[in-house]
Protein backbone atom coordinates (compact mmCIF):
# COMPACT_ATOMS: atom_id res chain seq x y z
CA UNK A 1 0.00 0.00 0.00
CA UNK A 2 1.20 3.61 -1.05
CA UNK A 3 1.67 5.62 1.35
CA UNK A 4 0.00 8.72 1.71
CA UNK A 5 1.74 11.95 0.86
CA UNK A 6 0.99 15.52 2.17
CA UNK A 7 1.00 17.93 -0.26
CA UNK A 8 1.21 21.43 1.05
CA UNK A 9 -1.04 24.45 -0.51
CA UNK A 10 2.49 26.41 -2.00
CA UNK A 11 3.32 22.89 -3.94
CA UNK A 12 0.30 23.42 -5.98
CA UNK A 13 -0.31 27.31 -5.69
CA UNK A 14 3.31 29.17 -5.75
CA UNK A 15 2.27 32.47 -6.15
CA UNK A 16 0.61 32.36 -2.14
CA UNK A 17 4.25 32.67 -1.17
CA UNK A 18 4.59 35.73 -2.10
CA UNK A 19 0.27 36.87 -1.93
CA UNK A 20 0.49 35.79 1.71
CA UNK A 21 3.31 37.82 3.15
CA UNK A 22 2.14 40.85 0.96
CA UNK A 23 -1.63 40.88 2.31
CA UNK A 24 -0.31 40.58 6.08
CA UNK A 25 1.86 43.51 5.43
CA UNK A 26 -0.70 45.65 4.10
CA UNK A 27 -2.81 44.77 7.18
CA UNK A 28 0.14 45.33 9.44
CA UNK A 29 0.55 49.06 7.44
CA UNK A 30 -3.14 50.22 8.10
CA UNK A 31 -2.96 48.88 11.74
CA UNK A 32 -0.30 49.98 13.17
CA UNK A 33 0.95 52.92 10.66
CA UNK A 34 4.47 52.46 10.28
CA UNK A 35 6.86 55.71 10.58
CA UNK A 36 9.04 55.83 7.61
CA UNK A 37 11.83 55.88 9.65
CA UNK A 38 11.62 52.76 11.30
CA UNK A 39 10.78 50.78 8.31
CA UNK A 40 13.67 52.17 6.66
CA UNK A 41 15.76 51.49 9.71
CA UNK A 42 14.46 47.63 9.45
CA UNK A 43 15.34 48.07 5.67
CA UNK A 44 18.98 48.55 6.43
CA UNK A 45 19.68 46.89 9.19
CA UNK A 46 18.34 43.61 7.83
CA UNK A 47 20.42 44.41 4.47
CA UNK A 48 23.43 45.12 6.52
CA UNK A 49 23.27 41.29 8.06
CA UNK A 50 23.05 40.15 5.16
CA UNK A 51 25.42 41.79 3.48
CA UNK A 52 27.50 40.57 6.66
CA UNK A 53 26.31 36.95 6.16
CA UNK A 54 27.82 36.91 2.76
CA UNK A 55 31.21 38.28 3.31
CA UNK A 56 31.73 35.63 6.28
CA UNK A 57 33.73 32.51 5.66
CA UNK A 58 31.89 29.65 4.15
CA UNK A 59 32.85 27.34 7.45
CA UNK A 60 31.36 30.33 9.71
CA UNK A 61 28.21 30.67 7.44
CA UNK A 62 27.49 27.07 8.35
CA UNK A 63 27.78 27.60 11.80
CA UNK A 64 25.62 30.43 11.81
CA UNK A 65 22.79 29.18 9.29
CA UNK A 66 19.92 28.76 11.45
CA UNK A 67 20.56 33.08 11.59
CA UNK A 68 20.76 33.35 8.27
Amino acid sequence: MAGIYKIYIWKKAPFLRLVLPLIAGIILEYYFKFEIRSIAFVFLVLNLSYIFFRILPLAYRFKLQPFQ
